[in-house]
């Protein structure tokens, strides 16, 4: 609030003399006196501001989920669901890092065969040769969630590559993709502010969607958040 003072001063004192006059009864002396009395003006500004700024959310956590149609079969292994080897997030060319912190559910629960449900497995660097009998996590039906070495932020220009059990390890392994050995399988990709989304009443409030069309080893920009 701003106080602004208005002091005005002003003695005007105007003697206009004094004159002499022959009347009866002596001499008579005559005073004028123009007096002006201040005033304090004070003046207040009531236009306070509101600070309206939305503070962006910031995201930490990559979050996929299963859309694999085949059910209780996956690499010939025996898993279910797309096999996650590895998460990796890039700044460019440069390597932000791996998965290092991770939560999942799966919905298999119909199927006769288990398996592949350590989800170390989907932690730290890809394997250098994918096999499809061990290395990996597998969804599952379900979802995976998990933040990145050093809780990393995800910024926008990023990019996250998902390594998953391919049909490329389905060639290296000697067997035919879609014929005796699943292979690629579809997954979702959406990244989140962190592993606690997944226990919200509405995650779609903390999440930014990515993708749907992501099947075996893909790359894929984030931006427009």
């Amino acid at each position: 609030m701003k106080k602004l003072m208005l002091p005005f001063l002003a003695l005007g004192v105007m003697t206009l003399g004094i004159q002499a006059c022959e009347t009866q009864g002596g001499d008579s002396d005559i005073v004028t006196t123009d007096t002006f009395t201040p005033t304090d003006t004070t003046v207040t500004d009531t236009n306070i501001g509101t600070d309206t700024t939305v503070v962006a959310p910031e995201y930490y956590a990559v979050f996929l989920e299963d859309l694999s149609e085949h059910r209780c079969a996956t690499s010939s292994s025996g898993a279910h669901g797309a096999d996650i080897d590895a998460v990796a997030l890039w700044d460019g060319n440069t390597l932000v890092g791996y998965l290092d912190s991770i939560d999942a559910e799966r919905d298999d629960a119909d199927c006769t065969k288990h398996g592949f449900e350590d989800t170390a497995q989907a932690k730290g660097a890809p394997q250098a040769n994918p096999k499809l009998t061990e290395g990996f996590y597998s969804l599952g039906f379900g979802w995976l969630i998990g933040e990145f070495d050093g809780a990393a932020q995800i910024l926008s220009g990023y990019d996250v590559t998902v390594y998953e059990i391919d049909d490329d390890a389905c060639t290296a392994a000697g067997l035919n993709p879609g014929v005796n050995c699943v292979g690629s399988e579809p997954y979702a990709v959406s990244i989140a502010t962190g592993l606690d989304c997944v226990n919200e009443a509405d995650p779609n409030a903390c999440m930014v969607f990515i993708s749907d069309q992501a099947e075996g080893t893909a790359t894929l920009p984030l931006s427009g958040f």
